[in-house]
């Protein structure tokens, strides 16, 4: 899906073009030994946290000084 939205965009599809898709995502993502599955899942997986995060996290400006900054992962 995520392949046919960027090639395909909004354009009506025949089952050909469709199943040219299908085998085109099939074998890119089998490429490398896998490599671009986990890629496109971990991408995939991002996206979905960073969805479910955005409404439940606020996020505030809190002006710091430099030394502030630079210790601020210090224990």
């Amino acid at each position: 899906d995520k392949i046919l939205g960027q090639f395909g965009g909004g354009m009506a599809l025949t089952d050909e073009m469709r199943q040219g898709m299908v085998g085109f995502a099939d074998n890119y993502l089998k490429q490398e030994n896998g490599k671009n599955y986990v890629q496109e899942y971990e991408a995939i997986l991002a996206e979905k946290v960073v969805e479910a995060l955005r409404g439940k996290v606020v996020v505030t400006d809190e002006p710091v000084t430099a030394e502030e900054f630079r210790n601020q992962n210090e224990g």
